[in-house]
């Protein structure tokens, strides 16, 4: 299994779009930009987050990337994480245990 493959085959949601400023890896957590774009998170990005899946389609000579919004996926850690630890992002992108 690598980072941001989608563990559970039901009940999972993804959506597709654009991408903004900075490289989406793999795993590591994504926010939506001012635009409506996703971009890598960070500790201090707000609102609505997603994991990049790693996977991209190509429409019309546009790239839009695969982002899961909910269910279960294959994320990068950036510390020891328990079952059933809500999350966030540290300053790369990686989770972390939310307090």
């Amino acid at each position: 299994m690598a980072l941001g493959d989608i563990v559970k085959t039901e009940n999972y949601e993804v959506v597709y779009g654009l991408k903004g400023s900075g490289t989406l890896v793999a795993g590591r957590s994504c926010a939506i930009d001012s635009s409506g774009d996703w971009i890598p998170a960070s500790a201090s990005t707000l609102g609505t987050h997603g994991m990049y899946t790693g996977l991209t389609e190509e429409r019309g000579g546009v790239t839009y990337y695969q982002i899961l919004t909910e269910g279960y996926g294959s994320g990068e850690l950036g510390g020891a994480v328990k079952p059933n630890q809500p999350l966030k992002s540290d300053s790369v992108g990686k989770y972390v245990v939310a307090s």
